[in-house]
């Protein structure tokens, strides 16, 4: 279209605050969805589980590299809630591009957890 030519030189611009744009607005949409994500995410959980409840401390989701960090997470029984069956402090899961794109499975390297404090002796 004539009308929308951008002038020579602004076109750099232009493409600069576009991205800065989808940036801020990637990370302030993934700051908004956090709470929503962390309960939806309990809900399931506590679905599947028979006995016991879990509780998420926080998620927080990064979408540079569509990974979770999940924080104090605890496992209860429900017939004896204390002491919890387990306590993880911080579990991290991200998606791995490069065995995507290559088309070989992932999954090798799997979540990530710190401190994990298990107290039931099934586990």
């Amino acid at each position: 279209m004539p009308g929308l030519r951008i002038p020579q030189g602004r076109w750099r611009y232009w493409a600069l605050g576009s991205l800065v744009v989808v940036v801020v607005l990637a990370y302030s949409v993934a700051f908004l969805i956090d709470e929503p994500m962390r309960r939806s995410m309990e809900r399931q959980l506590n679905a599947r589980l028979k006995g016991y409840t879990a509780r998420v401390g926080k998620l927080d989701f990064h979408p540079h590299g569509f990974s979770l960090d999940l924080k104090d997470i605890v496992i209860t029984q429900d017939a004896y809630p204390d002491p919890p069956v387990a306590r993880i402090r911080r579990l991290s899961a991200s998606v791995e591009w490069r065995a995507l794109l290559s088309g070989r499975p992932p999954g090798q390297n799997g979540p990530r957890a710190s401190m994990i404090e298990v107290h039931h002796p099934k586990f």
